[in-house]
């Protein structure tokens, strides 16, 4: 029971990968996080870190668009 937080990470970032709005592992760290989570190469285990992922994907995206 102790790990079902990590599974259900593990299922979140398989569900944004495999979305039509999720770019690609190359795009940002971020996107790399979440691609490496969904393989469950990387374990995220605190509440921070999807937080940090996901402002690195916005600020990617916001800088190529400019």
């Amino acid at each position: 029971m102790e790990n079902d937080g990590v599974k259900t990470i593990q299922d979140v970032c398989q569900e944004i990968g495999n979305s039509d709005v999720y770019k690609n592992p190359d795009f940002s760290a971020g996107d790399r996080a979440i691609n490496d989570c969904a393989e469950g190469n990387l374990e995220i285990t605190n509440h921070p870190k999807p937080i940090e992922f996901g402002i690195n994907h916005h600020i990617e995206l916001t800088a190529r668009q400019l």
